[in-house]
């Protein structure tokens, strides 16, 4: 755009016979063009008018569908709007060409909106939804173009539709400006009103192509048809969003060794299961839970390790032979796959995929939901009774099994089964459910009038563990078809005691053996159960390893776990450390610079506890190999009491302290987080948002972690281990005394203040509460007593600006005393604190922090409410669908 003169709409400059005259009150194009995308700053601009094609918008899609496979669902919803879009284009073409500027009218806007929107899952989604709408209320036009040009109604009303299509790009792009506030809050009240809308526009369109008599043959309306009962389904299914359970099964599957599942089809608990009578299940009254038939019901238990998820994937293959299975794996470390509605939800979908013609009976609760996704859990299993309700009457049908894995891995099991055993029909052709979960989680606490029957995982599986380590035991050449490979055999089938995972795991350490020596001293001392495996794992690698790669590999497992100290709320969509937090941990352990072969490196030394994922060929994150290894590196403690632990691992009884080490070299001496805070400081910056996902807010929370240090903590540790932890105590007191602090500082203002995110306060009264507890263990050590008091007086301070600085109050039951009370012992020279102050006045001012609209997010707002799991504060209508979906507390 050259001058705002250039982007008014000229009539004169048209063909009258093909554009007739309206009037300029109506224009949809200078309306449309004045509003939207004259505060666009020139970069923006200059993208919305450039040519693209609708690969190049797709794009940003793509190339993360190659990391995620929710990206890959998302593409494929877009593809079948591509052809209505298409011809949508075609026919503002000329008009939007001639007075916008604009080479590609659809496509170039949206690439720009699909583009930032890729950086943030849940706002794509909405985004897509919303570009399905206008897709939606065009595609049954096939000659639309002839009808835009030669009826003033119905160009009014597709221009107007237009006009919001510009409104949802331009608002995307220039919401991008606020980068941090869109991480970690995407915009919900501007994606409603530009819904709100284009229903309304769509509404439009729809009359006036009625009233321009448009006519279309019988063959051609059936096609039509067709196409919208297809595209509702597709909607229905985006609307469900349901896991990607298809790659579990396939995974699982080919982890399947044939015949080792066929004892359960043997098994007496099974085999009346799947003989019995049809299912009957009474929802009971309001105030009793649902009664289950017994015998309906089957539990499979197993220790954790055993198979059981190999096992569920082997029976709904089997099932699936003869009849239609609905199933789910639950997983705890997958934020989308760790809840009831996430089960519910896919289980209807897969449903749907067996039974499109359900879709007409379910469409009308989507369209009222008025929400982007089905994060009602009541919503959902009512649906999912109806549906099961229609099957259950019908003698063709064939859904007759539903097998959940994984149980115990459900965060919200016990609240939630209830409702899902209630959605299963009384009587009919739906017969079973089959669970699977460890010896500790119960079933029916929720249904006492539950009795399921139960099959349990024996050791009896030794046969085909036996099977099996034959199978890898002549894949390691040199023992194979030896007296040792024999032993090799015999001493795992007997020490597994049907545990797959230990006799997998043992086996990968045989087969990394050097020598025959080797191997004969491990079978020596074959280690007992999984934990006693971990610890045997451990201490064989560190033997292994020279200095310098045990300081990679001990920052290589506190850095794993990212649950154990991001906040739930950013959490990654898998538990799995990304590529950019593990360069920076390893170049820290390097000195500053980056070692050779990264993926290679923590492939090495975490093997084979941890695997190393590459999504694509440039790109790698890991995570630990089973969930029980999670849970043998929780307990520090329980580590410590039963024994020395492998050294590798024995930094994690005081992690939070060598993690903030990580986060102050970062914070310091690291370049990465200077050129993030001069890309913050600067209005034009152009940053990807997934660098700071990746390395800054893990970063942040390290050393929050680090600040919430004990004293207990140090009581544990050896000698050698002691004397490390105090000179990383000196190098945090010496950051937070001195201008090293003000790079973090400055970061963390930026980022909060132009949020408006009171959960900085929170964050610093909570480690403030530590610090003022820990002033009675002044026994502790003199290094420890610096730092609390260099932790306290930093945290006062900081606390003390903030509060001048914002609207945000300390929550009410959460004040350590009037603020008027609290003594301001500064800092030893005094500069820092006044720099710090003038930094948060400058971004204070700069954010209008003391704005009505500022004002009005206060902590202490009415409107505003505090979550039970992870303490977020959000708005009260927000809190049922966090508690749903976005709450990601780890248990």
């Amino acid at each position: 755009m050259s001058s705002k003169s250039s982007l008014l709409f000229n009539r004169r400059s048209q063909n009258s016979s093909r554009l007739p005259a309206q009037p300029p009150s109506t224009d949809p194009w200078e309306h449309a063009l004045a509003l939207y995308m004259k505060d666009l700053d020139p970069l923006k601009q200059h993208k919305f008018q450039a040519p693209t094609t609708v690969d190049e918008c797709l794009e940003a899609i793509v190339l993360n569908g190659q990391k995620r496979r929710s990206f890959t669902r998302i593409l494929e919803f877009l593809r079948p709007l591509i052809d209505p879009l298409k011809r949508f284009e075609s026919a503002i073409d000329v008009v939007v060409q001639v007075n916008a500027g604009i080479a590609s009218p659809i496509w170039g806007p949206l690439r720009v909106a699909l583009t930032i929107a890729a950086q943030h899952l849940a706002t794509l989604e909405t985004l897509v939804i919303i570009v399905d709408k206008i897709a939606h209320s065009v595609q049954r036009y096939e000659n639309l173009k002839t009808l835009f040009a030669e009826h003033d109604g119905v160009r009014d009303a597709v221009g107007r539709l237009y006009c919001e299509l510009l409104r949802l790009c331009a608002c995307i792009s220039k919401y991008e400006t606020s980068r941090i506030r869109y991480i970690l809050n995407p915009f919900g009240k501007e994606f409603d009103a530009v819904s709100t809308a284009i229903d309304q526009r769509a509404l439009d369109v729809e009359r006036a192509a009625q009233a321009a008599h448009f006519e279309e043959s019988k063959v051609a309306r059936e096609i039509l048809l067709a196409e919208t009962q297809e595209q509702d389904a597709r909607r229905l299914r985006c609307w469900l969003g349901p896991a990607c359970v298809e790659d579990d099964l396939q995974r699982r599957g080919l982890e399947y060794l044939q015949g080792s599942g066929d004892w359960i089809l043997q098994a007496e608990g099974f085999k009346k299961w799947y003989s019995s009578p049809i299912s009957h299940v009474s929802t009971g009254t309001n105030c009793s839970p649902p009664s289950i038939a017994s015998e309906s019901m089957l539990q499979v238990i197993g220790r954790p390790g055993s198979g059981k998820s190999i096992l569920a994937a082997y029976l709904v293959n089997h099932l699936s032979q003869a009849e239609r299975v609905g199933y789910f794996f639950f997983d705890k470390q997958d934020s989308e796959r760790n809840m009831m509605i996430h089960a519910a939800r896919t289980i209807l979908a897969q449903l749907l995929n067996f039974y499109p013609e359900f879709t007409d009976m379910l469409m009308p609760v989507y369209k009222q939901s008025g929400r982007v996704v089905a994060d009602s859990l009541t919503e959902v299993t009512k649906m999912l009774k109806q549906v099961l309700g229609q099957l259950s009457s019908r003698p063709d049908a064939q859904f007759h099994y539903i097998v959940l894995d994984g149980i115990d891995e459900c965060e919200d099991w016990q609240a939630s089964n209830g409702h899902f055993l209630g959605s299963l029909p009384k009587n009919g052709s739906f017969k079973r459910v089959l669970f699977s979960r460890v010896p500790s989680a119960s079933l029916s606490s929720n249904v006492p009038s539950m009795d399921p029957l139960i099959v349990t995982m024996e050791s009896n599986q030794n046969g085909d563990i036996r099977a099996y380590a034959e199978a890898r035991v002549q894949k390691m050449v040199h023992i194979a078809d030896t007296d040792l490979g024999l032993q090799v055999v015999s001493r795992t089938a007997e020490q597994a005691d049907g545990l797959w995972l230990y006799a997998r795991l043992l086996l990968d350490e045989i087969a990394r053996a050097p020598s025959r020596e080797v191997v004969e001293s491990s079978l020596d001392s074959l280690p007992s159960g999984l934990e006693e495996l971990y610890n045997h794992i451990l201490c064989t690698n560190e033997a292994k390893m020279t200095d310098a790669e045990k300081v990679f590999a001990r920052y290589l497992f506190l850095c794993a776990d990212i649950s154990n100290y991001m906040p739930d709320f950013l959490a990654q969509t898998t538990d799995s450390l990304q590529q950019g937090m593990l360069d920076l941990v390893f170049r820290f352990a390097n000195g500053g610079t980056m070692p050779f072969d990264v993926p290679k490196l923590a492939e090495r030394l975490g093997a084979p506890l941890i695997e190393v994922l590459r999504p694509t060929e440039h790109t790698y994150e890991l995570r630990f190999v089973h969930l029980s290894i999670y849970q043998y590196l929780a307990d520090s403690t329980g580590l410590a009491k039963k024994g020395e632990p492998p050294e590798l691992i024995q930094t994690r009884q005081v992690r939070g302290l060598y993690r903030g080490a990580v986060a102050v070299w970062y914070f310091t001496k690291c370049l990465d987080s200077e050129l993030h805070l001069r890309a913050l400081q600067s209005s034009k910056s152009e940053l990807s948002l997934e660098q700071w996902s990746e390395c800054y807010f893990p970063m942040a929370y390290c050393l929050w972690d680090a600040l919430k240090i004990r004293g207990c903590h140090l009581q544990r540790l050896s000698e050698p281990l002691l004397d490390e932890a105090q000179n990383t105590l000196e190098t945090l007191t010496a950051f937070l005394c001195t201008k090293s602090c003000l790079r973090w500082f400055e970061l963390s203002t930026i980022i909060n203040y132009a949020g408006n995110f009171p959960q900085l306060l929170e964050r610093i009264l909570e480690a403030l509460e530590i610090a003022q507890f820990e002033q009675e263990n002044s026994w502790i050590s003199s290094a420890y007593n610096r730092f609390n008091r260099a932790r306290l007086t930093f945290l006062n301070e900081w606390q003390l600006i903030m509060l001048q600085t914002t609207p945000w109050k300390i929550p009410v039951g959460e004040s350590t005393g009037p603020v008027q009370d609290i003594r301001r012992p500064g800092f030893d020279d005094g500069v820092p604190v006044q720099i710090m102050l003038h930094i948060a006045e400058k971004w204070s001012a700069n954010f209008m922090m003391f704005g009505t609209a500022r004002v009005s997010l206060d902590g202490n707002s009415a409107a505003r409410a505090r979550c039970p799991r992870c303490l977020a504060l959000m708005g009260q209508k927000d809190m049922k669908k966090h508690w749903m979906m976005g709450c990601r507390r780890r248990r």
